[in-house]
């Protein structure tokens, strides 16, 4: 059931509501207790304002397993629409007692909650997204852990550029589309479907200069990448992770210079960090043995129980776990961790107790 209420400030309200309903068949139930949608146009021809979202108790269950959902609410804050392509959206969704299971088994279960933003700084875009999971257990879960939270933070990317790949992604999508539909539906115009094709060979390459030469800002760009993982009374898993985009001597590559530039002259694009931090018995004994060779070959430092990284990349300048080095000195090592192979015990840590 649908309502809008068309106000005298030009704006409108808007509400939709589900029935409660409740299905059963031998291969599918599913059940619903209460879902509503409102929104609120302030102005309809900028298609801007604020919608929510609220449902509760939705349970489905098939051959293949079951989703419960006691409570899923969602807020969105419609904030611009760039170009018609690109919204700027202020949304925050939460999840809260969700439930999945197979073979008569829980799976994974937990509270859920995601926020997302973005912004426009000036002639730039910028954004933060986080997600929370708490209260977690399942057979998919690791024994260790009860809750994470991971975090992403971007800032610097070109506004018009970001639109006009909105538009090409767009556009491609729909060429797609109308050559899948010609295809099935055995029209045999070989010469429109090769106009299509070559229209789509002519936006990627578009797409491709546009996001080499204009998506980013040397000096301006930049991306972090944050997470945390705890349970069993402690820190179990620690990633602290930044990228600041410097282009080629302050300017941005073309594609086709990317292509020829050196490794040496690649990891003078952009500075990196990562700190990675965890505890040894988080990770499975099949993925500890995996990784021994990275620890063999530097990548990795096992101290008191944890598995420790520390790399950074600064102005082609490379230091992992506080030993310098060169950028093929860099891939000499990845290389060999990779030739290692998987399947050799890691060598005991008597602090861990996890061996």
């Amino acid at each position: 059931i649908g309502h809008s209420w068309y106000t005298f400030d030009g704006g409108v309200d808007l509400r939709v509501l589900v029935s409660p309903f409740r299905f059963e068949s031998p291969e599918l139930s599913a059940s619903l207790a209460e879902l509503r949608m409102d929104g609120r146009i302030d102005d309809p021809a900028a298609k801007l304002g604020d919608f929510f979202m609220r449902a509760r108790d939705l349970r489905v269950a098939g051959p293949q397993g079951a989703l419960v959902l006691p409570e899923l609410d969602a807020e969105i804050r419609l904030k611009a629409m760039l170009g018609d392509v690109l919204p700027l959206i202020d949304m925050t969704m939460a999840a809260n007692g969700l439930s999945v299971s197979a073979g008569g088994r829980e799976q994974v279960a937990g509270n859920v909650t995601l926020r997302t933003r973005t912004r426009e700084d000036g002639d730039t875009l910028s954004g933060d997204s986080g997600l929370w999971l708490d209260a977690l257990s399942g057979d998919q879960v690791p024994e260790r852990v009860d809750s994470a939270w991971l975090g992403v933070d971007w800032h610097g990317f070109d506004r018009a550029a970001t639109i006009r790949v909105q538009r090409l992604s767009r556009e491609l999508d729909n060429l797609q589309l109308e050559m899948m539909m010609q295809a099935m539906s055995g029209d045999g115009d070989s010469a429109a479907m090769q106009e299509k094709a070559e229209r789509m060979a002519a936006l990627g390459e578009e797409m491709i200069t546009v996001m080499t030469t204009q998506l980013l800002h040397p000096g301006r760009t930049s991306m972090t990448l944050k997470m945390v993982v705890d349970g069993a009374g402690e820190r179990q898993l620690t990633l602290d992770s930044a990228l600041d985009y410097n282009g080629l001597d302050g300017l941005n590559p073309s594609f086709a210079e990317l292509q020829m530039l050196p490794p040496s002259a690649l990891a003078r694009l952009a500075d990196l960090r990562i700190d990675f931090d965890a505890a040894s018995a988080l990770l499975p004994p099949g993925l500890r043995a995996g990784l021994v060779h990275y620890q063999s070959s530097g990548w990795l430092r096992q101290e008191a129980g944890r598995l420790r990284t520390r790399f950074t990349i600064e102005q082609g300048e490379v230091t992992l776990n506080g030993e310098s080095m060169t950028v093929q000195q860099l891939i000499d090592k990845g290389q060999a961790a990779a030739r290692g192979g998987v399947g050799t015990a890691m060598p005991e840590d008597p602090d861990s107790g996890a061996y």
